[in-house]
């Protein structure tokens, strides 16, 4: 809409849920702020990813120690209420996303998909070009940047 593509020029959050690792702030849904329940998680994630470790592996490590993969964790927080969430797990795929985000660096990122729902189109993904992305909108869990697909192997 073009409401969206507004607040997106501006850095406003308008997604339906944050990151892993970030919540909504409570006075602004649009802004972003740190979990501190998470943001270690993250912080661990690319961690292992860069020491080596591939998606799976990491998926596999986080499973083992009991901590909830990001629909779970919504799911058990309240925020979200479908029962179809309450037993998620991670998968290399969830983290080869989150490794690859901006959003751990402070940047909100929108844009990257796009569906016509009143024409009935399935949501299609956006080259980079077309993106969205404001930087230094909320406070980074990490320092640098995003691993590149190049950088970070591309598999995993």
């Amino acid at each position: 809409s073009a409401r969206a593509a507004r607040e997106a020029g501006t850095g406003e959050f308008i997604g339906n849920w944050a990151a892993y690792g970030y919540l909504k702030s409570a006075e602004d849904k649009h802004r972003l702020v740190v979990d501190e329940e998470t943001a270690p998680v993250v912080r661990d994630i690319f961690q292992w990813r860069l020491i080596g470790m591939d998606y799976q592996e990491i998926a596999k490590r986080l499973t083992e120690l009991g901590i909830p993969s990001p629909s779970r964790y919504r799911f058990e927080k309240g925020m979200v209420k479908s029962k179809r969430f309450a037993a998620s797990v991670w998968t290399g795929q969830v983290i080869k996303n989150m490794v690859r985000s901006e959003v751990y660096l402070g940047h909100v990122v929108q844009g990257k998909t796009r569906k016509a729902l009143w024409k009935g189109q399935k949501r299609t993904t956006q080259p980079r070009e077309k993106w969205t992305v404001v930087k230094n909108t909320h406070e980074a869990i990490l320092t640098g940047r995003p691993l590149t697909s190049t950088e970070d192997g591309g598999t995993g």
